[in-house]
């Protein structure tokens, strides 16, 4: 168990107090330990054999949750007018589908009702069509042009309506105001749906696809996850973190998911390709190598250097140094390397010391 105590006759360890073994060694490769089996026992050597296998990738990383931006709506006049009535008051206020937001005196608009009520009198079914069409093109909602319709009377204020349920997230007029095309009134955001837009290393940016499936931690209800799929990968890395962006649609009924906040997200990526297949404790990791330890037979274990490849979890894929089948160490096997290192010189001494 300690292999820099070495006498010449039988004894007693002077560190551990077992009996000292017979070194049968002397014609074996410096990469090659010697452990009697009881010996073994004392250490806890375990083992496990290598398996050619693919592991699957899982990315564990953060998202924010940002608005859904097919479900954002900006509200721009097509006319030049005046706000009269304006319903909402800042940005932030909820607005429910079909809720008054703001009221514009336009004389364009006035004319086009106009022309409107002279098609409905003249009873030319094409005529009205097109005055219909007309206020369509000016952005008067339906539900206002069949009001027009049936009082048959000009309104001096057209009124807007919420088109669903969200929030007011730009708020761009106040009220007595003077607008024209081009300004936005306001935008509002939809979020019975949001996205969470999570952070990808760049080392991990070729295992990313669409249509893989991820799970998003709930900041507010710990240990429960929502699930999603990604919908788009964005083509250029942020600069600042190196990260490539997924994005990920998740249903937000209850609104609990808040733009801005961030979740945890594993993303189940594509597995690896097909390698041995080894614990990741068995991997002995050194500044200057990486190595495995194989059990030969009952007493006989070999360090060997070996080439890892991708970490899953407790898992590990081996590109070059051991095979299918090969009896790995698991448990003991820093042990067994020192002696080795031992063994091997001066060199291997220095390289162990960077564990």
């Amino acid at each position: 168990m300690h292999p820099q105590v070495e006498r010449d006759e039988a004894g007693r360890c002077p560190i551990c107090g077992m009996d000292l073994v017979p070194r049968d060694d002397h014609d074996m490769d410096p990469d090659q330990v010697m452990v009697p089996e009881g010996i073994q026992q004392a250490m806890n050597i375990r083992t496990q054999a290598a398996e050619t296998g693919r592991l699957m990738r899982h990315i564990e990383t953060v998202g924010r949750v940002s608005y859904d931006e097919s479900r954002l709506q900006h509200i721009h006049p097509r006319v030049e007018g005046w706000i009269q009535a304006l319903d909402v008051t800042a940005e932030g206020d909820r607005v429910e589908a079909g809720q008054r937001l703001f009221t514009l005196y336009s004389p364009e608009l006035v004319n086009a009702q106009e022309e409107f009520l002279q098609a409905l009198r003249r009873g030319d079914s094409e005529v009205i069509n097109a005055a219909r069409a007309r206020l369509r093109a000016l952005d008067v909602q339906s539900s206002v042009i069949d009001t027009i319709d049936q009082s048959r009377e000009v309104k001096q204020y057209i009124p807007w309506y919420a088109p669903h349920d969200g929030y007011v997230t730009a708020l761009g007029v106040r009220h007595g105001m003077y607008v024209s095309p081009g300004l936005e009134i306001m935008e509002l955001a939809d979020l019975s749906s949001v996205w969470v837009i999570a952070d990808v290393f760049e080392s991990q940016a070729d295992w990313v696809e669409v249509g893989q499936h991820a799970m998003i931690g709930l900041p507010f209800s710990p240990g429960e996850q929502a699930h999603s799929d990604i919908s788009h990968i964005y083509p250029v890395l942020d600069e600042r973190t190196r990260s490539l962006r997924a994005r990920l649609p998740v249903d937000n009924g209850d609104k609990n998911l808040r733009p801005g906040m961030w979740t945890a997200v594993s993303i189940h990526a594509s597995p690896s390709e097909e390698g041995v297949v080894i614990p990741l404790e068995a991997l002995i990791r050194t500044g200057r190598a990486n190595r495995v330890v194989i059990r030969e037979d009952e007493s006989h274990f070999r360090v060997r250097e070996v080439t890892p490849g991708m970490v899953s979890g407790d898992r590990v894929v081996i590109l070059y140094g051991i095979e299918d089948g090969d009896e790995v160490v698991v448990s003991g096997h820093f042990l067994i390397d020192s002696e080795a290192s031992i063994r091997g010189g001066h060199g291997r001494v220095e390289d162990h010391s960077h564990h």
